[in-house]
């Protein structure tokens, strides 16, 4: 079963930039870009919540 990254619908729901989510979440402008555009191949779960590392 492949995930699905639905970013850019819902940063157009909630009027909101890609700068605007990676500042608000902590993760990098480059890591979200990567996840938006469907390009990763893999991505850490500590990328994804990294208050816990």
């Amino acid at each position: 079963m492949a995930i699905r990254v639905t970013l850019d619908r819902i940063l157009l729901e909630r009027r909101m930039s890609l700068t605007d989510l990676s500042e608000r979440v902590g993760v990098t402008l480059a890591n979200l870009s990567i996840l938006k555009t469907g390009k990763a191949k893999a991505i850490r779960f500590s990328t994804l919540n990294p208050a816990n590392c």
